[in-house]
């Protein structure tokens, strides 16, 4: 897909109210469609979530998860991020941090403390109004758009010490991730680490799907090592996420230079 036209096809999913309106996080809006700003704000599955997470192995590289699939299992995932993501990887405590298809900023809610500077990325120009006017108080928050094939020019080189990349490579072209994987190596210190998951499992041929839809783009564990490589990057960990009755998997992978 042309960069345009895919750049265009985020930008109309935004402005047709994407995050508001989609079961994943729901959890972060009012009734209102405004942003609620707690991270750790106790809703009626928190019982539920402290059960799920007593159950995990944080040292083990293969985990499966003890509930299936389901919109509640995405939301738990995605409210507590900021306590199982540094269990599972060594996160920097310190530097700058970028958020590569940050949307409304759910990640920089902890992302902002832990880090000396923050930059949110988005290709939708919608969504970063949202995260510049959700995060106008946060000196050490910034947000820049992209064309969806790359970094911004204007990140320096070995610039950034934390990369974090949530759930964005599966519902780009495979192209577009390729030239991610490159810029990283542009802009990341040494020392500095790159964290990002994959769809596995299912759909490993595909490269785009139909206008105005939510892709999920596979990619093959030995694929993915081979383009780390051939962007000079080095793979530190491999972490394998699975969900029971699935074929389908998350692959997590830690990078460096």
């Amino acid at each position: 897909m042309q960069r345009e036209k895919f750049k265009a096809m985020w930008e109309a999913m935004q402005r047709d109210g994407y995050f508001c309106r989609h079961p994943h996080y729901t959890d972060w809006f009012t009734e209102a469609n405004h942003i609620t700003s707690d991270i750790n704000r106790p809703s009626a599955s928190q019982i539920q979530a402290e059960a799920f997470f007593a159950a995990i192995d944080f040292d083990s590289l293969d985990i499966t998860f003890p509930v299936c699939y389901s919109n509640e299992l995405e939301k738990t995932i995605k409210r507590y991020e900021h306590f199982w993501l540094p269990r599972f990887f060594d996160l920097p405590s310190a530097g700058v941090a970028l958020d590569l298809g940050c949307g409304f900023g759910r990640s920089i809610d902890w992302m902002q403390n832990r880090f000396t500077s923050v930059v949110g990325i988005d290709i939708s120009e919608t969504a970063v109004a949202l995260a510049r006017k959700r995060f106008k108080a946060a000196e050490n928050v910034s947000f820049l758009t992209c064309d969806g094939n790359g970094l911004p020019a204007c990140i320096n080189d070995n610039s950034v010490d934390f990369i974090y990349c949530f759930t964005v490579f599966q519902h780009i072209p495979r192209e577009f991730t390729l030239a991610y994987l490159n810029d990283f190596h542009r802009v990341l210190t040494q020392g500095g680490k790159v964290i990002f998951n994959l769809l596995s499992g299912e759909n490993e041929e595909l490269d785009e799907e139909e206008f105005l839809t939510e892709w999920s783009i596979g990619y093959n564990e030995e694929d993915v090592k081979k383009n780390i490589e051939a962007c000079k990057l080095h793979s530190r960990k491999v972490l394998k996420w699975r969900i029971p009755k699935s074929e389908a998997f998350w692959l997590w992978f830690e990078l460096s230079l």
